[in-house]
């Protein structure tokens, strides 16, 4: 326990080291304080004002103006979401490659301490970074908003937990593109491909729940494999929209996603064990 508690200080060390946390951390103040000022517009607020106070007989009217705070909280939301695991994966793809170098491999292998550890420390710190800096980003942004317009979404503050979810099933790959390829580079271009290719899953898969022939051609089943073979960041993301505006969530992509982060974490780990330096 105490050897994994090392790795996960000496990656803390480093992201201080790389500014990962300072730059987080001044980019989410720029945001927050940016959004500070767009919702002290008048405009802003007088539109805000009007969808929460406004009580109009009809029901249509009424889920109508209901929707306007909900969509403006889901908009944030999904800046939110994109904004951090994009910047997340970025900033702590070298976390497994540094660590990987010449010289600094070459002492790490000379302590007795197992080659999985290293792994699963070093994500786990990774983990815990992320988690303060979004914690952070959320909240800001959630008491800002809230103020100014007067109202508080208390399922906002949960976009935390979609948020990690997200970003730990995309880190996994990152962490195994890391290990196999010992490039940088690569693995945050995989991050970000894997990202797109969850976008243009979740595309498909809707058109395909809207336009449904009762036929599942080619295309239909390689969709469904590529669905069960890569991290579904989005989502996650949808998951984080529907607790905002009080639906139901969907447990299977948080399970499924959960399930690929262990796996590719034990790819990680076995391809590490047997890599030669």
């Amino acid at each position: 326990m105490l050897k994994f508690r090392a790795i996960i200080e000496e990656t803390f060390r480093e992201a201080r080291a790389r500014k990962t946390l300072v730059g987080f951390f001044f980019l989410s103040c720029i945001l927050i304080i940016i959004t500070f000022f767009v919702f002290q517009n008048d405009t802003v607020l007088s539109a805000m004002d009007e969808s929460a106070e406004h009580r109009p007989e009809d029901m249509a009217a009424a889920l109508l103006s209901t929707t306007v705070l909900d969509v403006m909280w889901m908009a944030i939301a999904w800046i939110l979401y994109v904004f951090a695991l994009c910047l997340g994966i970025f900033a702590s793809a070298s976390f497994i490659t540094s660590m990987m170098e010449k010289g600094a491999i070459d002492l790490l292998l000379s302590k007795p301490v197992p080659r999985w550890l290293y792994i699963l420390g070093r994500y786990t710190g990774a983990a815990i970074i992320m988690f303060l800096e979004v914690t952070f980003f959320v909240l800001g942004m959630w008491v800002v908003v809230s103020l100014s317009v007067g109202r508080w979404n208390m399922g906002f503050p949960m976009s935390i937990v979609h948020i990690m979810l997200g970003f730990a099933s995309l880190y996994s790959v990152v962490v195994l593109v890391s290990v196999l390829s010992r490039s940088n580079l690569l693995a945050i271009i995989a991050g970000f491909g894997i990202f797109f290719i969850a976008f243009l899953l979740a595309i498909g898969r809707f058109g395909s729940e809207i336009v449904d022939t009762g036929e599942k051609g080619i295309f239909g089943y390689i969709t469904d494999v590529l669905y069960y073979v890569f991290p579904q960041s989005i989502d996650m993301g949808t998951n984080m929209a529907n607790g905002i505006i009080g639906k139901d969530i969907k447990w299977t992509p948080i399970f499924l996603n959960l399930g690929l982060t262990v796996s590719y974490l034990t790819m990680s780990v076995m391809a590490f064990k047997k890599k030669e330096f």
